[in-house]
């Protein structure tokens, strides 16, 4: 009798965790639908290439142009330039990190 009791409860045990994992694994499937909707809508109403460009210049000349010059080519011995940099060919990435952190020294 104990033996019968005992593979019951293993039973129901087993459908039990058997049933939580197919719940986990509906909210997961869930979750990823939720995300690739959230993508699409964003990539439907993300501004073109050129759109972008044009952001960044005017940014660049509300912001950056004073020093650096509209042109890029900065002012010897006070502001460096960003044209032609070997600072900023060696690693594009550095002119993002320089505008998001600021940048000092040499």
């Amino acid at each position: 009798m104990k033996s019968i009791v005992f593979i019951l409860f293993i039973a129901g045990l087993t459908l039990s965790v058997n049933a939580c994992a197919q719940e986990d694994s509906e909210t997961a499937a869930a979750a990823r639908d939720v995300a690739v909707h959230a993508a699409e809508v964003a990539s439907a109403t993300a501004p073109t290439f050129d759109e972008r460009v044009a952001n960044g210049e005017r940014l660049y000349l509300a912001q950056c142009s004073a020093c650096h010059q509209a042109n890029g080519a900065g002012l010897p011995g006070a502001f460096p330039p960003l044209t032609k940099s070997d600072y900023f060919a060696e690693d594009s990435m550095k002119a993002v990190t320089a505008v998001i952190n600021g940048l000092s020294g040499p």
